[in-house]
């Protein structure tokens, strides 16, 4: 009797030990029956109405607009009015001033700032007086005057500021500027939904993994009942009533560090979503099945270029590269034209003096220069030098920029992968340990299995079921991660401020009520899209001709021409799966005077509603800068843009359209190329003879021979090319001959010439290269070059071409 007493107090008291440590459980789970059912759409929009990241955003965008007006302020229109009235019974110490003077003056002007840097001035002034003549001036005047008069002056900037180099460099900085926080906007916004999607799927894991823990003490609750019952009757084995109990004591623990774990996820996602702890919220996905399971997107490669932070990245550097243009201009010596045209009118009265202004009967004019030199500025000095590193700074960023988001995409690729697998096999195993312990339950009560295997099978299984849980969000995180990479997450701001969920998203949450039809309204307005920006790009496609000119550097003018065509570039997919694509302008760079390694770069880039033209080459692999960029305006059949060649200005483009076909020009025309060699070879190729100048004195007579040949290039087409030979006339022929490779820079006039695989081409003989350039003089092409061994200078030739056949 003493002995069931105590059983059923230590019962007792095990159940309401029980009952007060689940209690947070059983409210926590019961207060889920009205709560606000969730999917991940549903998560997606009430962040981006609550997120105060999103509001802050969204004020960052703002203020970057509103600097960018404060900017273009400095380009209003100022009208100033200064009236003024004067009484004065003050004496001058000559003693001509009258008894009374009654003074009013009217000054008032226009101002008008340029971009052009020109500032333009109108300025009217209008002086009457009324005075109590003195003896003095009674003779010389009458008691009343007026006096109008009408000034336009123009200042031109020449020197710094030419032209408004600098004004239109920072206007353009800070629309860049604008451009750039709207798509650290969107980034922003990319940011909160992943964030927040992942507290979601952290949460939904938390919930899971709460319940099945819950389950699991239930289990083992079960279990030791049962044992317990066994051993009333003592029928249990040694140890298998405490075993089963520290059992249940553990999975109690699991149970109540489960619980505030899901507390903290829930805290967590209410907080991201600006709701309060009143507000109660459940899941609506469900996945137990590998079917539930969304399936790898199947998505086709994206262009690194064509992300936002990439974009950002290089929006940064040109907004580095124009301030380095503004911090030069600005270190000019100032130099400004000023005009001025004048008219005035004095009389008696002010009707009279007006009328005679206006009729220009007494103009005065002016022209002058002001010139402001600063000597050795140092501010100067260190402007340049922080714009310069600023520059740096923003192209190494850029490079970053780049090798970041390319690993980036291939690493969030590979790991949707991996977690899609581990998903799989998490949901495999827990179905293989049910079946486990399936069997092992109806053995342990046939007798036939030990306890300790039913509880080493219950743990397999409830470990497989955390491993679940949190296998399947982090695949879904994986996935938006993912997305999110792709800038799928947050299309362009061309779209709503309500973030659209690419397929990415959209799969995995298949069956939570997204519509019937979710790529209707995606396709129409994709062919939207793509009919304004075609229709844009055609008013700059097809074959623009002109000259390359730089007039700082002196290099010879290059004709050239440009082709612009646009592609259709795969833009992500629409909700339904299908391809989403989008027209993007392409184009390709050739001077026709020289052969360059720019020939054969494919451009990228855009064409706005403003007519400013910007294209960059399209880096190969592993590139560690951009070899080749043009930017500019273009409008009508007119073009005028900057191109800078390896990060330096090669020239400005000047050119008309020649021809509207919107066909993409072919990857490589050997025989335009070899045509273009040609004529390139043909006006330095011949015979020269000149004098070897040594220090030494001892002059010798040399032959320099360049010879037209054909090679094989990479591509396995046979190619012109220059090759020479160095032979001293005053040896026997075949002697002292030298082989040299030749590099020839037909726009700089510059010649290089080496022995052949950089060994002598002569038996016993030192290693020799020529260099230096090629020009016209007299009428003749010479060669003005200096020769050289591989420790010393042999010397100095002049040679001139005494023959113009080819020595092909």
């Amino acid at each position: 009797m003493v002995f069931r007493l105590s059983r059923l107090l230590f019962l007792g008291g095990f159940l309401f030990n029980f009952a007060k440590s689940s209690f947070l459980v059983v409210l926590v789970l019961s207060s889920t029956t009205s709560a606000l059912e969730l999917s991940p759409q549903d998560v997606v929009d009430l962040a981006l109405q609550q997120s105060l990241n999103v509001k802050k955003s969204e004020l960052t965008a703002q203020q970057a607009e509103a600097n960018a007006e404060v900017v273009r302020g400095a380009y209003d229109l100022i009208f100033k009015i200064a009236p003024k009235y004067e009484y004065t019974e003050a004496q001058l110490m000559t003693g001509t001033s009258n008894l009374i003077d009654c003074i009013w003056t009217l000054v008032s002007s226009l101002n008008k700032a340029l971009s052009s840097g020109t500032a333009l001035t109108l300025q009217y002034d209008r002086t009457t007086q009324e005075s109590t003549l003195s003896s003095f001036s009674s003779s010389l005047r009458r008691p009343t005057a007026a006096m109008d008069v009408l000034t336009f002056t123009i200042r031109q900037a020449l020197w710094r500021n030419i032209f408004g180099q600098a004004d239109r460099a920072t206007l353009e900085s800070a629309d860049a500027s604008t451009l750039s926080a709207r798509m650290s906007r969107e980034e922003t916004l990319e940011d909160v939904i992943l964030k927040t999607l992942s507290l979601y799927w952290n949460a939904f894991v938390a919930e899971t993994q709460l319940r099945e823990n819950t389950a699991a003490r239930q289990k083992y609750e079960e279990l030791v009942k049962a044992v317990r019952r066994k051993a009333g009757f003592n029928l249990s084995s040694p140890g298998e009533l405490p075993r089963l109990e520290a059992e249940f004591e553990a999975s109690d623990s699991r149970v109540k560090q489960s619980s505030r774990s899901y507390l903290a996820a829930m805290d967590d996602l209410r907080t991201a979503l600006q709701m309060t702890s009143k507000d109660s919220m459940t899941f609506k996905v469900k996945v137990l099945e590998p079917a539930d399971l969304p399936a790898i997107p199947k998505l086709a490669a994206v262009e690194v270029t064509a992300l936002r932070p990439y974009r950002i990245a290089q929006i940064k550097t040109q907004i580095a590269d124009r301030d380095r243009t503004v911090a030069q201009s600005s270190s000019r010596p100032k130099l400004d034209l000023v005009a001025t045209a004048k008219s005035t009118g004095v009389d008696d009265t002010s009707d009279l003096a007006l009328s005679e202004m206006a009729s220009g009967s007494k103009p005065t004019y002016s022209l002058g220069l002001e010139l402001e030199w600063p000597l050795d500025s140092a501010t100067f000095r260190g402007k340049k030098a922080v714009a310069e590193v600023a520059y740096q700074s923003s192209a190494l960023d850029l490079k970053l920029a780049e090798d970041t988001l390319r690993d980036g995409l291939s690493n969030a690729e590979r790991a949707a992968i991996a977690n899609h697998e581990t998903a799989l096999s998490t949901i495999e195993i827990v179905n293989k340990r049910t079946r486990v312990v399936r069997e092992l339950e109806a053995s342990y009560r046939q007798g036939r299995t030990p306890l300790v295997e039913l509880i080493r099978s219950y743990n397999d299984l409830f470990a497989a079921q955390q491993e679940r849980a949190k296998a399947i969000g982090d695949y879904q995180v994986a996935l938006n991660q993912w997305a999110a990479y792709r800038d799928e997450l947050v299309k362009n701001e061309e779209q709503t401020m309500r973030a659209l969920l690419a397929v990415l998203l959209l799969v995995s949450v298949a069956g939570c009520g997204v519509g019937e039809n979710p790529g209707d309204d995606a396709r129409a307005q994709q062919a939207r899209d793509s009919k304004v920006l075609s229709d844009l790009y055609a008013s700059v496609e097809g074959r623009w001709a002109g000259t390359l000119k730089n007039e700082v550097s002196g290099l010879q003018p290059l004709s050239a021409e440009l082709t612009l065509y646009k592609v259709f570039v795969n833009d992500g997919s629409n909700p339904d799966g299908s391809q989403r694509l989008r027209p993007s302008l392409r184009g390709r760079f050739r001077p026709i005077d020289v052969v360059s390694e720019t020939d054969s770069l494919t451009l990228t880039g855009d064409y706005d509603r403003n007519g400013r033209l910007v294209l960059t080459s399209i880096a190969p692999q592993g590139a560690a800068e951009v070899l080749l960029s043009l930017e500019g305006g273009a409008s009508g059949d007119a073009m005028n843009v900057r191109v800078a060649r390896r990060g330096g200005i090669w020239g400005t483009f000047e050119a008309k359209r020649v021809s509207s076909d919107p066909s993409a020009p072919s990857a490589g025309n050997t025989a335009e190329q070899r045509d273009r060699l040609l004529k390139i070879y043909s006006q330095i190729e011949g015979r020269y003879i000149g004098i070897l100048r040594t220090s030494d004195g001892t002059d010798r007579m040399v032959e320099i021979a360049l010879i037209v040949n054909q090679a094989m290039s990479p591509t396995g087409e046979l190619m012109p090319t220059l090759t020479g030979q160095y032979h001293y006339l005053d040896v026997p022929p075949g002697t002292l001959e030298w082989s040299l490779s030749v590099d020839y820079n037909s726009q700089t006039g510059d010649i290089y010439m080496r022995d052949t695989g950089g060994v002598s081409s002569v038996p016993g003989g030192s290693i020799l290269s020529i260099a230096g350039r090629a020009y016209d003089r007299a009428g003749k092409r010479v060669l003005d070059v200096t020769v050289r061994n591989k420790s010393a200078v042999l010397g100095a030739v002049l040679a001139t071409r005494d023959q113009t056949p080819a020595l092909r």
